[in-house]
């Protein structure tokens, strides 16, 4: 696969070690350019100030979830249209009914390789 160069890319997760995964993971398979964030809050604070090509989240986080904030994102103007991927042990039919009602662009059930998160954003961002 190309790497695209110059993607911008953020990663919410209240984990660090799956932060620092993830973030490895994409900048080494993408040369994107990665900013993290600890859960939705510090998330949607970045978003304000940042614009990027996709955002990669968990659902399950303090503060703001992965949900609430895909649903501030997508009634959002200026990034109503950012492909969003939700990260989420979640594999239950509602969640994912969920998901799809709140706009997400994509979704990985936990645990995932590194090869298939590179091969969901590679469909996100062409």
């Amino acid at each position: 696969m190309e790497k695209k160069p110059n993607l911008r890319v953020l990663i919410v997760d209240d984990d660090i070690t799956l932060r620092k995964a993830i973030r490895h993971v994409v900048n080494s398979g993408l040369n994107a350019d990665c900013m993290v964030a600890k859960d939705g809050q510090d998330a949607w604070e970045i978003l304000l100030e940042n614009t990027f090509d996709v955002v990669i989240c968990d659902w399950n986080m303090p503060r703001k979830s992965g949900d609430a904030l895909l649903l501030d994102v997508r009634s959002h103007e200026s990034m109503k249209d950012i492909p969003f991927l939700m990260l989420t042990s979640r594999s239950d039919k509602d969640s994912l009914i969920t998901a799809i009602q709140a706009g997400v662009t994509d979704y990985v059930i936990k645990p995932f390789t590194p090869a298939t998160l590179l091969s969901k954003i590679h469909k996100l961002v062409g």
